[in-house]
């Protein structure tokens, strides 16, 4: 193609599913413009094609209201036989897709800048009720590829993204790049502001972990993973980032709109303040990974695949041609077949073959000896033991296979041969095996390894019933705390407090209200007297104004200028902010373990 419409097309830039990118000249004024084609061919029948091409123009049409440094102009929009073009501000840079694949990232100075700006871009178009939709790596373009020149970061395909990605065809591939949609997209809801937050988050930590936080063998798996898991913490990610940088990511990447930041500056500017306590973090490269090519999403990394789309609008610059050839030579690598079906189910039965044969083995490992086992017949009253050789009487000192066939409460507490098992006190206990009597059905019959438990074991929250007992104290700094042994809910009590507790290894937790949660390991006669003490919980209070400078204050305490970051205990705190003359007071609610932020404009 030479020409679309009035502009003169000088090179390709980029090729993707829907259309190809070109730079091309405007002769009326002589600027070097991005000229996206759209082949509306691709959209199903004739009426759909009509509908699409209607919402494509007045998107575009509507995205182009909006005039902002970071935010790809859109200059025209227009369309010539099945095909639409839009006509948009070229930008000479790379984007940041195409510099994770290189490993050619920003220090982290410049990083934090470009968020910053592309936070403030978001939500100037959100506040015109113009929402992205489709945020990446590939639509966010760093300007200025000369040292000397001043870099920049805009965001591309305002207006296109939503026509352009994530079109789910029957045949379960995508158009675009699903791992950075919102749970609202996905589900089909209504989306805003924070669904752009949430893809923005996603690309953030993709960033500062190297790998993104959701993933998946395919689409669907990769969809579920999105709305109901969480990802892996930021800390464990990436050992250099502390707790309270995966507070704010993972506010970001919450799945309920309403419980992430009121903006994406906001997120911008608690993420910022939080990398100020990490002084050794930086930009991670993420490792490229090949995706399939049946169209599913891959398990992690990077999807290269989508490259040249990602310089749809922004990867302006003269690509010399020897780069040219080596990507296609590298598309040309990326479209070998994936594994067969079949390979893939017999890996997997393969897998679970394995993993039954661990499973038995470990079970015959700590099963010990085989103990005789009570079957009760619903139809009698009678406990019919099963027939097996008759065993030695266990030794006092190690009951625990006595207590399998103890009798009933009212019966004798001594303990009697196994293979007593009569119901009455005075008849003698049977020396050869029970007579053969027809088996009972499956329904009727119940296999019990353990009979109820005796008056004493009911006093006690000790497992056994013939085990050494001791009481132990619990005391918790505050007083007040629940605490649980070995995560039993009926085995617990309000500190100060004192339980009997069997003898052996025991794991104890103290949980209170405005508190962290506490554990503690006991050895039980040896700890006879626990002490647990609690830590506060603490909150994050980012604070910031525009300009910088006010002076911030909590519960009368002066705690200098913003932009401040607080941690504060969970619970009700007066919060006072001044500029000169200007004071701003409220009471704020802060939530253990949670981040907040209050940002003031004068």
């Amino acid at each position: 193609m030479n020409q679309a419409g009035r502009y003169q097309i000088l090179e390709e830039l980029g090729r993707g599913a829907t259309g190809i990118v070109y730079r091309a000249t405007d002769p009326a004024i002589g600027r070097d413009v991005a000229i996206k084609s759209i082949r509306l061919s691709a959209v199903g029948d004739a009426e759909e094609r009509r509908l699409v091409r209607g919402k494509l123009l007045r998107e575009a049409q509507s995205a182009g209201v909006l005039s902002h440094p970071n935010i790809v102009t859109i200059y025209d929009v227009f369309e010539s036989g099945d095909q639409a073009f839009i006509c948009m501000e070229y930008v000479n840079g790379a984007s940041l897709d195409q510099m994770l694949r290189d490993g050619l990232l920003p220090e982290r100075r410049k990083f934090l800048q470009f968020l910053r700006q592309i936070g403030e871009a978001l939500d100037y178009a959100h506040r015109k009720e113009i929402v992205h939709r489709d945020i990446k790596p590939a639509n966010i373009i760093i300007s200025g590829r000369k040292p000397e020149e001043e870099q920049s970061a805009k965001i591309a395909d305002f207006g296109v993204a939503k026509f352009l990605s994530h079109d789910v065809k029957q045949n379960g591939t995508v158009t675009g790049t699903p791992n950075y949609m919102s749970p609202e997209q996905i589900q089909g809801l209504a989306v805003g502001g924070r669904s752009d937050q949430f893809s923005l988050a996603v690309v953030i930590y993709e960033v500062l972990c190297g790998a993104r936080p959701f993933s998946g063998p395919n689409l669907q798996a990769l969809f579920y993973s999105i709305c109901k898991q969480n990802p892996k913490p930021v800390e464990e990610a990436n050992p250099v980032l502390n707790a309270t940088v995966g507070k704010v990511v993972m506010r970001a990447l919450a799945k309920e709109p309403e419980e992430r930041f009121p903006s994406c500056s906001d997120f911008v500017a608690a993420l910022a303040f939080a990398l100020d306590e990490c002084p050794g973090w930086k930009p991670v490269a993420p490792l490229a990974i090949v995706p399939p090519a049946n169209g599913n999403a891959p398990a992690g990394g990077r999807e290269r695949v989508a490259a040249p789309l990602a310089l749809a609008v922004g990867a302006g610059g003269q690509m010399p041609g020897r780069e040219r050839t080596a990507r296609r030579s590298e598309a040309t690598q990326l479209r070998q077949p994936d594994y067969s079906l079949g390979r893939r189910f017999a890996w997997i039965i393969a897998l679970c073959a394995a993993l039954a044969a661990v499973v038995i083995f470990i079970v015959r490992l700590n099963s010990g000896p085989n103990l005789p086992v009570q079957v009760i017949d619903t139809k009698s009253s009678q406990s019919v033991p099963p027939p097996e050789q008759t065993k030695p009487a266990p030794k006092e000192s190690s009951p625990a296979p006595a207590d399998l066939t103890a009798p009933p409460p009212e019966q004798s507490l001594q303990p009697p041969a196994p293979t007593a098992a009569a119901p009455a006190a005075t008849t003698p206990a049977p020396t050869t095996p029970a007579p053969t009597t027809p088996a009972p059905t499956p329904a009727a019959t119940v296999v019990e390894k353990r009979p109820p438990p005796t008056p004493s074991t009911e006093r006690d929250v000790a497992a056994d019933t013939t085990e050494a007992k001791s009481d132990v104290e619990l005391v918790t700094d505050p007083p007040g705390a629940r605490v649980v042994v070995d995560g039993r809910s009926n085995a617990s009590c309000s500190s100060p407090c004192s339980l009997v507790l069997a003898q052996g290894r025991h794991t104890l937790t103290a949980e209170l209200n405005g508190y962290t949660l506490a554990q503690k390991i006991i050895q039980v006669p040896a700890d006879t007297n626990v002490f647990l003490p609690l830590v506060r919980s603490l909150g994050v209070l980012v604070v910031a104004s525009e300009p910088k400078g006010s002076r911030v204050a909590v519960d009368g305490k002066d705690y200098g200028p913003t932009p401040v970051t607080l941690h504060l205990p969970a619970g009700s705190h007066h919060l006072t902010i001044s500029d000169g003359g200007r004071r701003h007071d409220e009471t704020i609610e802060i939530d253990g373990e949670g981040v907040h932020t209050r940002t003031f404009r004068w």
